[in-house]
């Protein structure tokens, strides 16, 4: 089976984690694929997330690395190269991590997973409101038609909340396959130590702004900002802020080791963008014994049930902080923790496994045991 993925970036983000776990799905079958893309931040995919000795071609579409990201048009420009290269190599299975099936041939087969619905990016996405930005948005909505997928194709979401988005705009159903977040290990909590960590790529997306406001309304707590700038100018705005905030600290591409050390040390973890699919940082910190707080939209929902851990704007984040120290926080921490079992590797492989139509591993253990009986 000849495989082909698609990305427009690989980085230290939530898409390029399930790439990396789905590369070692192909690579325990046999199958070495090639990753095409515009840009990359390590040609070692797997080794920001502890994965080594993964097998693949990795191969850039155009000299773009030093183009800042863009991801709405870059999407577009992957596809629409890729397009070409499907047809020359004619893959038996392309697994397109993109967003949009926009300018995919008819021909192999497709798995479509799907973050956060193109549509949707550009409906709710907050740099689309304005200015150039939202003319760009308008220009899109016209040159992209995604109504009719490639024949063969099948769609998976990464949420519940996903889901429901690619049925409303698109009337496509889709299967829920929640990313591979967690490794299977649980710490306990840390709920009085008063010390925040929050996670993601600093663009307008994730709100880091709104992360500083809190913190200058907490001078008794510490706040620890990690990510990779993904939009270099406000990743340089978040920088000037923080340095008039003392209880703050931005760290600009941690490694693995320092994510861990922050995670490990930490009473919280501040999840801030209300339009996230699902939140791979959030389950991570969760497991690692952070009390995660998060806004009531989207998919950290999924994730964080309890009403008492999300809010809607600055004061409720403060509230939910405060109020989730103590025994109240250990609580709240054991709930969420309860629910960690979705969003395992194994299930995430299991999924995976059957969407690209093979046994998975579970498959084969069900099937020892009906020999057995």
């Amino acid at each position: 089976m000849r495989c082909l993925i698609i990305q427009n970036r690989i980085g230290l983000e939530g898409r390029t984690r399930c790439l990396a776990e789905f590369v070692r799905l192909l690579n325990d079958l046999g199958e070495e694929p090639i990753i095409v893309c515009l840009a990359f931040h390590d040609p070692d995919i797997g080794r920001a997330f502890g994965l080594s000795g993964l097998r693949y071609t990795l191969s850039t579409l155009l000299p773009w690395a030093g183009v800042p990201s863009a991801h709405r048009p870059e999407v577009l420009v992957t596809n629409l190269l890729a397009r070409r290269m499907i047809e020359r190599l004619r893959p038996d299975l392309v697994f397109n991590s993109n967003n949009t099936w926009a300018f995919l041939p008819v021909g192999p087969r497709y798995v479509h997973y799907i973050h956060f619905p193109f549509k949707a990016s550009l409906r709710y996405m907050s740099r689309f409101n304005g200015g150039v930005w939202k003319s760009s948005a308008s220009f899109l909505k016209v040159l992209v038609r995604e109504e009719t997928p490639p024949p063969d194709s099948m769609f998976a979401a990464n949420s519940e909340f996903v889901r429901a988005g690619i049925e409303e705009m698109y009337s496509l159903q889709a299967q829920v396959i929640h990313p591979p977040a967690w490794d299977g290990r649980l710490s306990p909590g840390r709920p009085d130590l008063r010390r925040v960590t929050t996670l993601g790529s600093f663009h307008p997306d994730k709100d880091q702004l709104e992360q500083i406001e809190v913190a200058r309304r907490m001078p008794d707590w510490t706040f620890t900002l990690l990510g990779s700038p993904a939009a270099p100018r406000y990743a340089r705005k978040v920088q000037r802020e923080a340095s008039r905030t003392p209880n703050l600290e931005v760290v600009l591409n941690p490694t693995k080791e320092r994510i861990e050390q922050e995670f490990s040390r930490s009473s919280h973890f501040l999840h801030s963008n209300p339009h996230e699919g699902f939140g791979i940082a959030v389950v991570e910190a969760a497991a690692a014994g952070c009390v995660p707080v998060v806004p009531d939209t989207g998919g950290v929902r999924e994730i964080v049930e309890a009403e008492e851990l999300r809010f809607a704007d600055v004061d409720e984040c403060v509230e939910a902080l405060r109020g989730s120290t103590g025994e109240a926080g250990r609580r709240l921490l054991i709930g969420v923790q309860r629910g960690m079992r979705r969003f395992g590797v194994a299930n995430f492989r299991s999924a995976m496994a059957r969407a690209i139509g093979v046994p998975s591993e579970a498959d084969h253990a069900m099937q020892g045991v009906s020999a057995a009986t």
